[in-house]
């Protein structure tokens, strides 16, 4: 789950927010009654914003995630259940950051599939600002091999399709070499009090959090899959 918008050059990533404009939050503050969210929800949430900060650890150990959010309470209507703050390239976004932000993205399905065996809406939110964030780098700015811009057609759809599935490969890859490390992340997180309908880890725990869990690094060209649907 994700903001709606992610631009190509900000400096910071924001994995889990609904995206929902904020005048229909409003709106739903007024016409939807608080609901506290059933355990195992709150589990898959964990279990969702953990593979997004391991497959960050693994891909940025010098910056690790600033933030994870699960929620206890919400409005139905008010969109996501949990988030994780991602710090984006220090300075400017070459080819390969974009395609390890591609990938941070699609480890919540990937760690969905492999540790819970299916996945859940909130992973397909994450597809979309995949694929949105993909058709600006390779649509928009040159950056997936090819020197032709263009906004839309076959071949950008194509292109976009294959980084997209090589994405989910390295993700599964890095998720699968690190599954310990995400039921590890997410019981920490269910463990931390409840604090205004929510249960967050914060800067200094994840940085611990990291310093005493090593990650394990995955070779680029890994390319195992996770299946999508349960068997």
């Amino acid at each position: 789950m994700r903001r709606k918008c992610l631009f190509l050059f900000t400096l910071g990533m924001v994995v889990g927010v609904s995206a929902r404009p904020a005048s229909e939050h409003v709106a739903a503050k007024v016409m939807d009654p608080m609901e506290k969210l059933d355990l195992k929800v709150q589990q898959r949430v964990a279990i969702h914003e953990a593979g997004h900060a391991v497959a960050t650890g693994v891909l940025n150990v010098k910056r690790p995630p600033t933030s994870l959010h699960i929620l206890v309470e919400h409005r139905r209507s008010s969109g996501g259940l949990g988030l994780t703050m991602m710090p984006g390239p220090e300075t400017i976004f070459t080819s390969g950051e974009i395609f390890d932000l591609v990938v941070e993205l699609m480890a919540s399905m990937a760690s969905e599939a492999i540790i819970m065996g299916d996945v859940s809406i909130g992973s397909g939110n994450d597809l979309a600002q995949a694929n949105n964030l993909l058709v600006q780098a390779c649509g928009l700015k040159g950056m997936c091999g090819q020197l032709i811009v263009e906004n839309g057609g076959p071949d950008l759809k194509k292109m976009v399709s294959e980084h997209l599935l090589t994405a989910y490969h390295r993700a599964s890859a890095l998720i699968r070499a690190n599954t310990g490390l995400v039921h590890d992340l997410a019981d920490l997180a269910m463990a931390q009090p409840i604090v205004k309908g929510e249960r967050v880890l914060n800067a200094e725990q994840l940085k611990a959090f990291f310093a005493s869990h090593p990650v394990v690094a995955v070779p680029p060209e890994s390319r195992q899959i996770a299946p999508i649907v349960k068997e």
